[in-house]
Order: C-alpha cells, then sequence, then structure tokens
C-alpha cells in the first residue's frame, strides 16, 4: 500500500502544471509611469481621461463584466501630501458614488513613494454594487490614481481583489 502512494506522489509530482502566463509591462510614453500586468490580459485604449486600461477574465458568475484595472492622473499643487490627496478624492468618493462604503485603508510604499491603498463598495445606477480597490501617489506635481474593480456580489471576491492588487502593486510612478 504505501509503495502504490509514493508511485501516485511522484507521478502526480511529474505531472506538468499548467504554466502561469508571462507578465507584461507597460510604460506609458508621456507620463513615464509604469505597470506589469498578466500577458492573458488586455489593454484597452481610447477611454476619455484614463491613462491605462487592462482588461482581464470574466467576474466569477457574471457575463459580460470584466476584471480591470485603469490609471488616471491629476495636476496637483506642489507640496500636496498623499494623505490630503487621498482625504480630497476620498470627498469626491462620497459625493459621487451612491451607497459608498470604505472597506479598509493602507498606507503603504510604491518603491520609494509613500501611498494609500484602499478598499471600497459602491453602487452604481443601474444597481449594481462594485468593489474597487484604489491605489493614490504622488510623484512631483502628479496624483497617480490606479484602480481595480470587479463586482461586489463576485463568487470569488477575495481572490479577484488579491489578483487586482497584484497588478496595482507594481505601478510605479517613474
Amino acid at each position: 500500500m504505501a509503495v502504490v502512494a509514493i508511485l501516485t506522489i511522484m507521478v502526480a509530482s511529474a505531472t506538468p502544471l499548467a504554466a502561469a502566463p508571462a507578465w507584461l509591462k507597460f510604460t506609458h510614453p508621456e507620463l513615464g509611469f509604469s505597470v506589469r500586468y498578466p500577458g492573458d490580459w488586455m489593454l484597452a485604449g481610447g477611454v476619455v481621461g484614463v491613462d491605462f486600461v487592462a482588461l482581464g477574465p470574466e467576474v466569477a458568475g457574471v457575463q459580460g463584466m470584466r476584471l480591470n484595472v485603469n490609471i488616471t492622473h491629476d495636476v496637483v499643487p506642489a507640496g500636496t501630501s498623499v494623505d490630503a490627496y487621498h482625504t480630497k478624492s476620498e470627498e469626491v468618493l462620497k459625493s459621487t458614488f451612491s451607497g459608498y462604503r470604505l472597506v479598509q485603508t493602507a498606507r503603504i510604499n510604491i518603491g520609494t513613494f509613500p501611498a494609500v491603498f484602499r478598499q471600497y463598495t459602491w453602487t452604481r445606477n443601474d444597481g449594481i454594487a462594485l468593489y474597487q480597490l484604489q491605489l493614490l501617489t504622488i510623484d512631483r506635481a502628479r496624483g497617480y490614481v490606479v484602480t481595480g474593480t470587479t463586482l461586489a456580489v463576485s463568487s470569488h471576491l477575495k481572490g479577484e481583489a488579491n489578483a487586482l492588487a497584484n497588478i496595482m502593486l507594481t505601478f510605479r510612478p517613474r
């Protein structure tokens, strides 16, 4: 019986696993920021006011909605702190997004840049509840917002949020 178990383990360990897709790097040609994303995600262009959009797989259990990460930037006054940028940004979210609810906030570093990482939910006008993660940081006179989106009702919310965070945390302002 022990020989069968050992043989089964040896066969199982010799079975090749499906390789994870290689990650690709995007560097913005004018702004100079970079971000990495899985090779099986696709880039989408032409979104006004958005500097980068990557579309991933469909949200678990929801047809037509894809995981996505986007990057935008704002011009900020010299000397603006990340905390001030975060506070002002959150005020806009509260006044704009129906049912906005902060899940958590953390202060982190992206390379040498201080940043705020927050997670929140809100409900679109069509009644669909979104779960979003945001990374905010400042480089010189630019405030960057990196947003990852899935649905609050996704059957794999935790795994999808982790996948989005893994992409978002590769962001570098320069």
